[in-house]
């Protein structure tokens, strides 16, 4: 049963349950830490972080399941195609919520050490140092999971669909 810990949680679960209220053919799919180039992500901080701090700190209490929003777009395309046919029906047999993550898990700091080895020079850096601090640590309006890794299994046996790793 989901208890969410923040405001973007429990809302995230209202509209959930507004779906689910409507009924009919749906499908939910949940995802986490979404990143990409065009828009702020942990990817995008982490490069400015590089750019503008000699010691950078990452909390490594945190783990999740990075998921490239191209692959995101990619698999929810194959997942609609794969509808024979009329879709609606198709949906209403399989309505409900899912897990489309990458695949795996990894904690935000070692995330983070392996995009700035995988950086581009093109830009001055100053950074010179990658130190794992815990949640606690940081003053957040908001408070995060620890623990938000996917478990994708049901999208996997429902649909046949399993985003790469998340390397």
């Amino acid at each position: 049963m989901p208890s969410p810990i923040n405001t973007y949680g429990r809302t995230k679960l209202q509209g959930e349950k507004a779906i689910r209220a409507v009924g009919g053919a749906y499908l939910i799919l949940r995802t986490g830490w979404v990143y990409g180039l065009l828009r702020e992500s942990f990817i995008t901080k982490v490069l400015r972080w590089t750019r503008e701090q000699e010691v950078v700190r990452i909390v490594e209490d945190q783990i999740g399941s990075p998921t490239w929003t191209r692959m995101l777009a990619e698999a929810t395309a194959l997942l609609i195609a794969k509808a024979p046919g009329e879709i609606s029906p198709w949906l209403a047999e399989r309505k409900g919520a899912y897990h489309l993550a990458g695949s795996g898990f990894v904690s935000r700091f070692e995330w983070a050490k392996l995009i700035m080895e995988l950086k581009p020079k093109r830009q001055p850096q100053k950074f010179k140092e990658a130190l794992s601090a815990s949640t606690s640590e940081f003053s957040t309006p908001a408070k995060s999971p620890l623990l938000s890794a996917s478990n994708c299994t049901l999208s996997e046996q429902t649909f046949g669909l399993r985003l790469p790793s998340w390397q």
